[in-house]
Protein backbone atom coordinates (compact mmCIF):
# COMPACT_ATOMS: atom_id res chain seq x y z
CA UNK A 1 0.00 0.00 0.00
CA UNK A 2 0.80 3.48 -0.24
CA UNK A 3 -0.01 6.99 1.86
CA UNK A 4 -1.64 8.91 1.74
CA UNK A 5 -4.17 6.61 0.79
CA UNK A 6 -6.92 8.25 -2.26
CA UNK A 7 -9.85 10.45 -1.51
CA UNK A 8 -12.66 8.01 -0.36
CA UNK A 9 -10.07 4.88 -0.34
CA UNK A 10 -11.27 4.29 3.73
CA UNK A 11 -15.19 4.92 2.97
CA UNK A 12 -15.94 1.34 3.78
CA UNK A 13 -14.27 1.12 7.02
CA UNK A 14 -17.19 3.52 8.82
CA UNK A 15 -17.44 3.46 11.67
CA UNK A 16 -14.48 1.81 12.70
CA UNK A 17 -12.43 4.16 11.01
CA UNK A 18 -10.48 7.01 13.59
CA UNK A 19 -9.73 6.84 16.93
CA UNK A 20 -8.72 9.54 19.06
CA UNK A 21 -6.00 8.25 20.67
CA UNK A 22 -4.13 7.07 17.61
CA UNK A 23 -3.76 10.81 17.00
CA UNK A 24 0.50 11.72 16.39
CA UNK A 25 2.09 13.61 13.77
CA UNK A 26 2.45 11.21 11.58
CA UNK A 27 -1.03 10.26 12.00
CA UNK A 28 -3.16 13.32 12.53
CA UNK A 29 -6.41 11.89 12.23
CA UNK A 30 -5.87 9.00 14.21
CA UNK A 31 -6.71 6.54 11.60
CA UNK A 32 -6.83 2.99 12.70
CA UNK A 33 -4.78 0.70 11.28
CA UNK A 34 -6.28 -1.97 9.97
CA UNK A 35 -9.91 -0.52 9.78
CA UNK A 36 -13.55 -1.64 9.56
CA UNK A 37 -15.83 -3.70 11.71
CA UNK A 38 -14.88 -6.94 10.64
CA UNK A 39 -10.58 -6.17 11.11
CA UNK A 40 -11.64 -4.07 14.64
CA UNK A 41 -13.44 -7.62 15.89
CA UNK A 42 -10.80 -10.12 14.54
CA UNK A 43 -10.75 -13.35 17.02
CA UNK A 44 -7.95 -13.14 19.65
CA UNK A 45 -7.89 -16.32 22.04
CA UNK A 46 -4.82 -18.21 21.73
CA UNK A 47 -4.38 -22.03 22.26
CA UNK A 48 -1.07 -24.42 23.35
CA UNK A 49 -1.98 -28.32 23.73
CA UNK A 50 0.45 -30.29 25.79
CA UNK A 51 0.49 -33.95 25.93
CA UNK A 52 -0.68 -35.32 29.70
CA UNK A 53 1.22 -37.91 31.46
CA UNK A 54 -0.11 -40.50 33.34
CA UNK A 55 2.23 -39.59 36.03
CA UNK A 56 1.62 -35.61 35.46
CA UNK A 57 -0.77 -33.96 37.91
CA UNK A 58 -3.72 -32.49 35.91
CA UNK A 59 -3.12 -29.23 37.65
CA UNK A 60 -0.14 -28.91 35.60
CA UNK A 61 -0.34 -25.99 33.91
CA UNK A 62 0.54 -26.20 29.71
CA UNK A 63 2.81 -23.89 28.82
CA UNK A 64 4.88 -23.06 25.38
CA UNK A 65 7.99 -25.41 26.41
CA UNK A 66 5.88 -28.30 26.80
CA UNK A 67 3.66 -27.48 23.93
CA UNK A 68 3.36 -29.99 21.09
CA UNK A 69 5.66 -29.97 18.19
CA UNK A 70 4.47 -28.60 15.16
CA UNK A 71 1.02 -27.31 17.09
CA UNK A 72 2.11 -23.72 16.00
CA UNK A 73 1.71 -24.13 12.79
CA UNK A 74 0.07 -21.13 10.16
CA UNK A 75 1.29 -22.05 6.67
CA UNK A 76 -1.19 -22.75 3.76
CA UNK A 77 -4.31 -21.64 6.06
CA UNK A 78 -4.97 -18.55 4.17
CA UNK A 79 -6.11 -18.17 0.50
CA UNK A 80 -2.39 -17.85 -1.85
CA UNK A 81 -4.59 -15.13 -3.64
CA UNK A 82 -4.87 -13.23 -0.26
CA UNK A 83 -1.20 -13.63 0.19
CA UNK A 84 -0.27 -12.68 -2.82
CA UNK A 85 -2.45 -9.69 -4.03
CA UNK A 86 -5.02 -9.20 -1.41
CA UNK A 87 -3.53 -8.64 2.33
CA UNK A 88 -0.23 -6.80 1.74
CA UNK A 89 2.11 -4.70 3.79
CA UNK A 90 1.83 -0.58 3.78
CA UNK A 91 4.49 1.72 2.53
CA UNK A 92 8.31 0.45 3.28
CA UNK A 93 9.63 2.13 5.50
CA UNK A 94 6.31 2.55 7.20
CA UNK A 95 4.40 5.64 6.66
CA UNK A 96 1.23 7.53 8.22
CA UNK A 97 -0.87 5.57 10.14
CA UNK A 98 0.88 2.93 9.33
CA UNK A 99 3.93 0.40 11.90
CA UNK A 100 5.62 -2.73 11.86
CA UNK A 101 3.74 -4.12 13.82
CA UNK A 102 0.24 -2.87 11.59
CA UNK A 103 2.33 -4.32 8.53
CA UNK A 104 2.89 -7.83 10.59
CA UNK A 105 -0.69 -7.95 11.75
CA UNK A 106 -2.41 -7.43 8.10
CA UNK A 107 0.26 -9.99 6.53
CA UNK A 108 -0.56 -12.65 9.48
CA UNK A 109 -2.36 -15.85 7.52
CA UNK A 110 -4.86 -16.35 10.82
CA UNK A 111 -6.27 -12.67 9.93
CA UNK A 112 -6.43 -12.94 6.51
CA UNK A 113 -8.73 -16.11 7.47
CA UNK A 114 -10.70 -14.16 9.96
CA UNK A 115 -11.21 -11.10 7.60
CA UNK A 116 -12.92 -14.25 4.98
CA UNK A 117 -16.72 -13.05 5.80
CA UNK A 118 -19.05 -16.46 6.85
CA UNK A 119 -22.28 -16.57 5.22
CA UNK A 120 -23.72 -17.58 8.38
CA UNK A 121 -24.01 -16.75 11.85
CA UNK A 122 -22.49 -20.37 12.92
CA UNK A 123 -19.10 -20.68 11.23
CA UNK A 124 -15.75 -22.45 11.70
CA UNK A 125 -12.07 -20.95 10.95
CA UNK A 126 -9.23 -22.51 10.10
CA UNK A 127 -6.81 -21.31 13.12
CA UNK A 128 -3.55 -23.48 12.39
CA UNK A 129 -2.42 -27.01 10.94
CA UNK A 130 -0.43 -29.79 13.32
CA UNK A 131 1.93 -30.79 11.45
CA UNK A 132 2.87 -34.24 12.80
CA UNK A 133 0.99 -36.77 13.90
CA UNK A 134 0.14 -37.34 17.45
CA UNK A 135 0.83 -40.38 19.62
CA UNK A 136 -2.16 -42.16 20.90
CA UNK A 137 -2.51 -40.69 24.33
CA UNK A 138 -4.21 -37.90 26.44
CA UNK A 139 -3.88 -34.17 26.07
CA UNK A 140 -4.35 -30.75 27.28
CA UNK A 141 -5.61 -28.05 25.41
CA UNK A 142 -4.70 -24.35 27.22
CA UNK A 143 -6.55 -21.36 26.01
CA UNK A 144 -5.91 -17.71 26.63
CA UNK A 145 -9.76 -16.42 26.26
CA UNK A 146 -9.60 -12.68 25.33
CA UNK A 147 -12.38 -12.46 22.40
CA UNK A 148 -15.81 -11.72 24.33
CA UNK A 149 -18.89 -13.54 23.29
CA UNK A 150 -21.47 -13.15 26.19
CA UNK A 151 -22.75 -9.49 25.17
CA UNK A 152 -24.40 -11.41 22.37
CA UNK A 153 -24.96 -14.84 23.50
CA UNK A 154 -22.27 -16.25 21.49
CA UNK A 155 -20.74 -19.70 21.83
CA UNK A 156 -16.97 -20.58 20.84
CA UNK A 157 -15.80 -24.23 20.47
CA UNK A 158 -12.30 -25.68 19.80
CA UNK A 159 -12.37 -28.51 16.62
CA UNK A 160 -10.28 -30.66 16.07
CA UNK A 161 -10.30 -32.66 12.54
CA UNK A 162 -8.90 -33.85 9.39
CA UNK A 163 -8.78 -32.16 6.02
CA UNK A 164 -8.43 -33.20 2.37
CA UNK A 165 -8.21 -31.71 -0.79
CA UNK A 166 -11.91 -31.18 -0.50
CA UNK A 167 -11.27 -29.51 2.52
CA UNK A 168 -13.17 -30.60 6.51
CA UNK A 169 -15.85 -32.60 6.80
CA UNK A 170 -19.30 -30.80 6.28
CA UNK A 171 -22.70 -32.86 6.93
CA UNK A 172 -24.65 -29.85 6.01
CA UNK A 173 -22.64 -29.95 2.37
CA UNK A 174 -22.76 -33.77 1.81
CA UNK A 175 -26.56 -33.73 2.43
CA UNK A 176 -27.29 -30.68 -0.29
CA UNK A 177 -25.44 -33.03 -2.51
CA UNK A 178 -27.64 -35.65 -1.88
CA UNK A 179 -31.27 -33.77 -1.83
CA UNK A 180 -30.08 -32.33 -5.56
CA UNK A 181 -28.90 -35.57 -7.09
CA UNK A 182 -32.47 -36.67 -5.54
CA UNK A 183 -34.11 -34.05 -7.18
CA UNK A 184 -32.50 -34.74 -10.33
CA UNK A 185 -33.26 -38.48 -10.67
CA UNK A 186 -36.59 -37.80 -9.98
CA UNK A 187 -37.43 -35.13 -12.66
CA UNK A 188 -36.02 -37.67 -15.08
CA UNK A 189 -38.46 -40.50 -13.65
CA UNK A 190 -40.91 -38.23 -14.19
CA UNK A 191 -39.87 -37.09 -17.59
CA UNK A 192 -39.49 -40.57 -18.92
CA UNK A 193 -42.70 -41.15 -17.85
CA UNK A 194 -44.74 -38.22 -19.64
CA UNK A 195 -42.55 -39.88 -22.69
CA UNK A 196 -43.90 -42.86 -22.65
CA UNK A 197 -46.85 -42.18 -21.53
CA UNK A 198 -47.85 -39.17 -23.77
CA UNK A 199 -44.93 -39.02 -26.50
CA UNK A 200 -44.69 -36.08 -28.53
CA UNK A 201 -44.55 -36.45 -32.35
CA UNK A 202 -42.12 -35.89 -34.33
CA UNK A 203 -41.48 -34.77 -37.90
CA UNK A 204 -40.60 -37.99 -39.11
CA UNK A 205 -43.70 -39.98 -37.84
CA UNK A 206 -46.26 -37.25 -39.34
CA UNK A 207 -44.28 -35.68 -42.10
CA UNK A 208 -48.03 -34.66 -43.53
CA UNK A 209 -47.83 -32.03 -40.43
CA UNK A 210 -45.12 -30.32 -40.61
CA UNK A 211 -45.40 -29.72 -44.67
CA UNK A 212 -49.31 -28.05 -43.99
CA UNK A 213 -47.42 -26.06 -41.36
CA UNK A 214 -45.03 -24.31 -43.75
CA UNK A 215 -47.75 -23.98 -46.47
CA UNK A 216 -49.51 -22.29 -43.73
CA UNK A 217 -46.65 -19.90 -43.04
CA UNK A 218 -46.21 -18.92 -46.78
CA UNK A 219 -49.40 -17.77 -47.07
CA UNK A 220 -49.43 -15.89 -44.25
CA UNK A 221 -46.23 -14.00 -45.73
CA UNK A 222 -47.67 -13.68 -49.09
CA UNK A 223 -50.93 -11.57 -46.89
CA UNK A 224 -47.83 -8.55 -46.10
Amino acid sequence: GTWPLASGALGTCSPVLYDPLLESDSNPEGVIIPCGLQAFSTFNDSFRLCPTEPSTPSTRPCTTPNMVTGFDSIDGIAWDSDIEKKFLPGPTPPAGPWTVEDNDFITNPQFMVWMRVAPFTGFVKLHRVITEDLPAGTYTLSVDSRYPVASFDGEKFVQFMTTGWYGRKNNFLGGLYVATGALCWGLAAAFLILHKVKPRPSAAVEPGRIKAMLIDATVDDDDF
